[in-house]
């Protein structure tokens, strides 16, 4: 059975029901962030880092989770992000943690290892970091979670005990 839940249930679960450590009220800087990053020279920089890694979209990284392969399914957003909904299976260690927990979590500098975060630019710098560890199959996911969620494909969320797929908001 798939259950299928509108975005704006998400939200309003999200914004209801998260413990006060995972508050979603944001901070001042917060509210801009998004959008001014994209005239800085932060944009640039992410664009060139895409080109030093390997990326998937989103359709590809489904079928390599359906694939016999083994993998790990790295979140390096949030802990408060990763509670509201993320992806099955998935590891979740901030992206400033990534560096200090990965070697416990992937030994084999030959695994692959798919990186995701909300819109992609954390999941390139994450990636470009393990690349340089020495991981060799380290991929970030292009477009992040917000795109796999409005392209209909399932992810986790404390509001049931099953996947869910959410139907994007019209």
């Amino acid at each position: 059975m798939k259950l299928i839940i509108s975005a704006v249930m998400l939200l309003t679960f999200v914004s209801t029901s998260l413990p006060l450590w995972a508050s979603t009220e944001k901070f001042e800087w917060e509210k801009e962030a998004p959008a001014k990053w994209m005239d800085t020279k932060t944009k640039e920089i992410t664009e060139q880092t895409q080109k030093e890694v390997k990326t998937i979209d989103i359709h590809s990284l489904q079928k390599a989770l359906e694939s016999d392969e083994d993998y790990t399914l790295l979140d390096v957003r949030s802990e408060k992000e990763y509670y509201a909904y993320h992806l099955d299976d998935s590891v979740n260690v901030p992206r400033g943690l990534v560096e200090f927990a990965i070697w416990s979590i992937v030994e084999d500098l030959d695994e692959t290892i798919y990186v995701y975060c909300t819109h992609g630019p954390r999941a390139v710098f994450v990636t470009k970091m393990l690349k340089d560890l020495g991981y060799k199959n380290a991929i970030a996911v292009d477009t992040g979670i917000l795109q796999w969620i409005q392209s209909g494909y399932p992810v986790k969320t404390p509001l049931v005990e099953q996947l869910v797929f959410f139907t994007p908001a019209s």
